[in-house]
């Protein structure tokens, strides 16, 4: 969003609801569509829908995280595990341990944990 937001920063952009809005994804769209709807046209900025968003979804964001667990292999879950940490930013490495442990299988958790694992 940083990218988009520096080399498209207009106050009051009249295009921002137009190009924002055609490349969301289902979830992201319906949520864009109520913000373009509640937000002043003067206040429709990069800033400002950039700002809002991220506290949107980072929300969000953990809780997918905390609800994730381990349900097939550990390849799987190692497969899933990566895309839903880049979603949180600035998350502390032993946190991002922590919320791994806490969604293996029991019998992988005990496993780690024997491993003292702390990156």
């Amino acid at each position: 969003m940083d990218d988009i937001s520096e080399e498209n920063h207009h106050n009051g952009n009249p295009l921002l609801p137009v190009i924002t809005g055609t490349a969301m994804e289902k979830t992201a769209s319906g949520w864009f569509l109520f913000w373009a709807s509640r937000t002043p046209v003067e206040e429709q900025t990069w800033g400002q829908f950039t700002h809002d968003a991220l506290a949107h979804f980072e929300a969000s964001n953990y809780e997918e995280l905390r609800q994730f667990c381990q349900t097939g292999d550990i390849e799987e879950y190692n497969g899933k595990y990566p895309s839903l940490i880049l979603r949180i930013e600035n998350m502390i490495e032993v946190d991002q341990v922590r919320y791994y442990c806490d969604g293996l299988k029991r019998t992988t958790q005990v496993y780690v944990k024997l491993q003292n694992a702390t990156t």
